[in-house]
């Protein structure tokens, strides 16, 4: 039985890895989709600073009222600067460490950014946030959280329907002779 266990759960853990690297890829889509959609954007803006410069410039000199263009060009490639540091957190390899210095990601066992040479120091651990039980398990009392559909402690599913206590069958009165 050892043997399909093992090979259980080697076919659950190869399932939850392609999982997270679908989810990687479809991260990864969509934040290139925004990046390229603030790229239009950002090209649009630029059409219309030229355009706007020589319809003020005519035939005088030329206005720079071109701030509320400028801030938004400034805006969306912050953004994208954002978008892309996001593809590189989902690409980097589990465990990966980021460097404080230059904000690229090195492997785990690193000592020393391979992008700018800095000391990586070890994070300092931060403590996961007590969050309080959405719903409580019909059969042991145990909260779980909201998106649960089997309890943390004794595993019954809480879709299924509750079941009756069985009530004592009555006595009937012994009949007369």
């Amino acid at each position: 039985m050892g043997f399909f266990n093992d090979l259980k759960e080697t076919v659950t853990d190869t399932g939850k890895g392609i999982s997270n690297k679908a989810r990687q890829v479809s991260d990864n889509a969509k934040l290139n989709n925004q990046i390229k959609a603030n790229e239009k954007s950002i090209d649009s803006l630029i059409m219309q600073i030229g355009t706007r410069f020589l319809e003020k410039l005519g035939d005088g000199e030329p206005e720079t009222d071109y701030s509320d263009l400028v801030y938004e060009i400034r805006r969306l490639r912050e953004e994208n600067a954002g978008l892309n540091k996001s593809i590189e957190a989902n690409n980097a390899p589990e465990g990966a460490k980021l460097c404080s210095n230059c904000g690229k990601y090195n492997a785990p066992d690193a000592k020393f950014c391979v992008s700018c040479g800095m000391e990586i120091k070890a994070p300092e651990p931060v403590a996961e946030p007590f969050s309080a039980p959405d719903k409580f398990c019909p059969a042991c009392g145990s909260g779980n959280s909201a998106e649960a559909k089997f309890c943390i402690s004794c595993g019954k599913p809480f879709d299924a329907p509750a079941q009756p206590e069985a009530e004592p069958a009555e006595e009937k009165p012994a009949e007369e002779a």
